[in-house]
C-alpha cells in the first residue's frame, strides 16, 4: 500500500471520531507525491504543514548523530550526500504544493516548534480546516514517536515538555557541517539557516 493509500485508509477508519488527523511523513523517498495525492482525494479538507529543519541537523541525525546497528554509520559524507538530496527533494515538493495551493499550505520551522510549542499549536489549530481544534496546553496521547523518538512513543506529553535537539552543533565535525551547508545553501538560506 502506498503512503497516501495507507493515510486515506486510516482516515476512513477514524472519520467522525477526531477533529483532524496528523500524518507526520518524515521520509523524503517514496512520499514526495503524497501531499498532491491527498489533496486530490480530500480537496479543501487537506492542509499541508511543511515542517523544515536545519539540513545539518537532519544529516547528523541520519548519519553520525545516532547509533545504528553495530555503531556509527561508516562514510558519513556519502550518507550526507544522499540525505541532502532527500532534504532538497522533500522541501521542493512541499514548496511546489505551497505555490499551487497557498491557502492549504503553512511552513513551520522545527526549532520554532520546539522552542514555543504552545504558540505553534495555537497557530496551526487556527489554520486547520476543522471545527474546533487542538487545545494549546493539552496533553498529547497515542503514538508520539514523531515528536520525541522511540523511547517515549507511548508516554503522554505536554507541549511544554518538547525540547529542541541541537547536539549536532557541537558534535558534528566542522568539515561535515561545511559539506552539508554547501550542498543545501539556497533552500537553507530561504528557511533561515
Amino acid at each position: 500500500m502506498s503512503h497516501a493509500g495507507l493515510t486515506l485508509a486510516l482516515l476512513d477508519r477514524t472519520a467522525g471520531r477526531y477533529a483532524f488527523m496528523v500524518d507526520s511523513s518524515k521520509t523524503a523517498w517514496g512520499s514526495l507525491g503524497a501531499p498532491f495525492t491527498l489533496r486530490r482525494k480530500l480537496g479543501d479538507q487537506f492542509h499541508l504543514v511543511h515542517v523544515v529543519r536545519n539540513p545539518r541537523a537532519v544529516c547528523w541525525s541520519n548519519a553520525g548523530g545516532t547509533r545504528k546497528r553495530g555503531g556509527v554509520v561508516r562514510f558519513p559524507s556519502l550518507r550526507h550526500l544522499r540525505t541532502a538530496f532527500g532534504w532538497w527533494s522533500a522541501n521542493l515538493s512541499c514548496e511546489v504544493f505551497g505555490l499551487l495551493y497557498p491557502k492549504q499550505y503553512q511552513r513551520e520551522r522545527y526549532e520554532d516548534i520546539a522552542r514555543s510549542p504552545a504558540e505553534c499549536l495555537a497557530t496551526l489549530s487556527a489554520a486547520l480546516p476543522t471545527q474546533g481544534g487542538a487545545t494549546p496546553g493539552a496533553e498529547v496521547h497515542g503514538n508520539r514517536h514523531q515528536l520525541r523518538g522511540n523511547q517515549s512513543r507511548y508516554e503522554s506529553i505536554k507541549p511544554a515538555e518538547i525540547r529542541e535537539d541541537a547536539r549536532w552543533k557541537s558534535a558534528m565535525p566542522a568539515g561535515q557541517q561545511t559539506l552539508v551547508a554547501a550542498l543545501t545553501w539556497p533552500l537553507r538560506l530561504r528557511y533561515g539557516y
